[in-house]
């Protein structure tokens, strides 16, 4: 099992950064490359239907838990039938923690996973690369880039 961890801040209250992270079906509003998303049933146990710019056939991550009170929140792939992610459906789970201090929202955004058909390096650089650029979009949803 390969896993990685990202650790950066948003120069926001936890109150403007969780209802981002914590809309489920919402995140095509940071990711400009998802073409489509669709969202079925709601909380925990939710589907996301993700379908992105040049890629055929759709990605379903599944929300596994949800605690607003603690501002976290895991998903995992639940199966994908775009080009082969580097991570093997049914072998992915993301967790989200958050914490605020003095009006800055730390985030911890980890993943562990099962690499697929790549070296596991190479899987945790494309998985760090993916939390950056949500965190990353947070910031310039929030104009606090």
């Amino acid at each position: 099992m390969a896993s990685v961890e990202v650790n950066e801040t948003v120069n926001a209250s936890i109150d403007r950064v969780w209802p981002l992270v914590a809309d489920f079906a919402g995140v095509d509003k940071l990711m400009t490359t998802i073409s489509s998303i669709e969202g079925k049933g709601e909380g925990v146990g939710m589907e996301r239907h993700i379908r992105s710019d040049g890629m055929e056939g759709v990605i379903v991550e599944r929300l596994e838990t949800l605690d607003p009170s603690a501002h976290q929140l895991s998903y995992s792939i639940t199966e994908e039938t775009v080009a082969p992610l580097p991570f093997k459906s049914g072998h992915y789970l993301a967790t989200v923690k958050m914490s605020e201090t003095a009006g800055v929202t730390a985030i911890n955004w980890r993943g562990e996973f099962e690499p697929n058909g790549v070296p596991e390096g190479q899987s945790e650089r494309f998985a760090g690369a993916l939390y950056r650029a949500m965190i990353k979009a947070i910031r310039r949803e929030l104009g606090v880039e």
